[in-house]
């Protein structure tokens, strides 16, 4: 990298973009396993497609195999917990989806939630892009996004 780059510059002026929060859950040697991440967006409406990058560090990251299923929720306005949890700056004090099926579950309370299948990983720099088929998917219209801006939570004004 350019030693003259400034990288804590750089996350700052990334954060200028406001994104929605989404936790990815997976299962890891039998344990439902999850991860905050806010770098998702959908790829393609035929087929139907989505897209999220993984730090290279992270266990999904590390064990990320093609075919792999995988449950994505986008966190719904009260949720902050949930996804400070899973992104190890705090602890829930109960599990935040109800387990039905040997299937990732998704977390109760969400905005919407989506089941998919691994379709490709490519690594680039320090993370890994991960396009997924998506298999079946279902939302609440009546809750609000969770919002990530500059660091924080920010509401959505009715």
């Amino acid at each position: 990298m350019n030693p003259t780059f400034d990288t804590q510059l750089f996350r700052q002026t990334l954060g200028q973009f406001a994104t929605g929060v989404t936790v990815i859950s997976f299962v890891r040697e039998g344990e439902i396993c999850g991860m905050t991440v806010n770098s998702f967006s959908s790829v393609s409406l035929d087929p139907p497609l989505v897209l999220f990058c993984p730090a290279l560090t992270t266990r999904f990251a590390l064990e990320a195999l093609p075919g792999e299923l995988f449950a994505v929720s986008i966190l719904s306005e009260g949720q902050q917990d949930v996804s400070w949890h899973f992104a190890g700056r705090s602890r829930l004090t109960e599990k935040p989806w109800r387990v039905a099926d040997d299937l990732p579950p998704a977390v109760d309370g969400s905005v919407a939630w989506l089941r998919c299948r691994t379709a490709a990983i490519h690594t680039h720099g320090d993370h890994l892009v991960v396009v997924a088929e998506v298999l079946e998917f279902g939302s609440d219209s009546e809750q609000r996004p969770l919002l990530f801006f500059r660091g924080d939570y920010p509401k959505l004004e009715p």
